[in-house]
């Protein structure tokens, strides 16, 4: 109908509260974020992970590790049974990069797999003698900068043996790297909620 405002019947106030002010903030706050650059360089970062080939969530997964090189090689070649790309840092070409400018350039991915393996010991200044086995400090790391990147739904972490797990990232899947290979299942689904194209069936055959 001409002449006639909708926010005035579709906002009507109840209990003698406007909501109009209020919708008017989200939809200026909306056009702000857009005209900032900020919803189309999202955009563009979804974009480059989907790869260049298939669904939405690509097929690029990054692998974090430490010094294990049974449970990283594992880990690999399952990744790889599944039909995804395993990104593995240190067999990417250098290019006069530092390494945290490798992470940066490698890290447009869909998918987080961080292996926790017990690489260090470590304990506090109150009990010294009390040492735990830990993950390497650039493993950590790692596994902070893709929670921030992707978030928690697209960042898992195995764990190996008695290794501690680090105090801050409660939420963070956390899968027992096992002997008997159950872990392989654990991990393909978290990759399917994901939503990578895979194949369960390839997890258990």
């Amino acid at each position: 109908m001409p002449n006639v405002d909708p926010f005035a019947h579709i906002f009507e106030e109840f209990w003698g509260i406007s909501l109009n002010s209020k919708v008017f903030d989200m939809l200026d706050q909306t056009i702000g974020v857009i005209e900032s650059g900020k919803f189309q360089n999202r955009k563009e970062r979804l974009q480059k992970a989907k790869g260049s080939m298939g669904p939405i969530s690509g097929k690029k997964v990054f692998l974090v590790h430490g010094h294990d090189e049974s449970a990283r090689e594992g880990v690999a070649r399952f990744l790889e049974k599944l039909g995804l790309d395993a990104i593995i840092l240190h067999e990417q070409p250098n290019a006069g990069r530092t390494i945290i400018e490798k992470v940066e350039k490698f890290a447009e991915v869909a998918f987080a797999v961080v292996l926790l393996t017990p690489d260090d010991v470590g304990g506090t200044a109150v009990n010294p003698q009390e040492l735990s086995p830990r993950a390497r400090q650039n493993v950590i790391l790692e596994l902070g900068y893709f929670l921030g990147k992707l978030g928690r739904t697209h960042v898992a972490a195995l764990l190996k043996g008695d290794v501690e797990k680090p105090s801050d990232y409660d939420g963070v899947v956390y899968i027992v790297l096992d002997g008997r290979g159950a872990w392989k299942l654990h991990l393909a689904r978290e990759l399917k909620t994901a939503g990578l194209d895979i194949d369960l069936n390839d997890a258990i055959l």
